[in-house]
């Protein structure tokens, strides 16, 4: 008798547990807009990454950004898997151009120095850079 009675309450314990498993919404997934992209593209960042210190990466990630542990291990946990994923977003300058002696660089054709210069300054990549530049040179040259 007291087998059948433990026999039963494993199965009615069994379905409770799996009922609850299937009605349980499933995990969100990371979305882009969670990813803090200046965080993500620090170079602190990126050199955890590569080194494959994760706990530190999350650690910078967290201090940068202020979000939680999970957000932070879920990001970084993205960047690790997709890190070529980094390089196609572009960051935005955030230095004026306007004052930086980049005019004359341009003015004078020297689109390398000035995208070289933009790039130190603004603290961009280089594609950045010279998307910025050709913007600056279309102005200048009225094109």
């Amino acid at each position: 008798m007291m087998l059948l009675f433990l026999l039963v309450m494993i199965v009615v314990m069994f379905v409770v547990f799996w009922t609850i498993i299937r009605h349980a919404p499933p995990p969100e997934p990371l979305g882009e807009a969670v990813i803090d992209w200046e965080a993500a593209a620090d170079e602190r960042v990126q050199e955890f990454i590569e080194q494959g210190k994760t706990m530190y990466a999350i650690a910078l990630y967290r201090g940068l950004t202020d979000v939680d542990e999970r957000t932070a291990r879920e990001v970084i946990e993205f960047l690790t898997e997709n890190r070529d994923f980094i390089k196609t977003k572009k960051r935005k300058g955030f230095y004026d151009s306007s004052n930086a002696g980049l005019r004359d660089l341009v003015e004078a054709g020297q689109i390398d120095e000035a995208v070289e210069t933009y790039r130190k300054f603004a603290g961009v990549d280089e594609y950045t850079a010279r998307d910025a530049i050709a913007e600056l040179e279309r102005s200048v040259h009225g094109k």
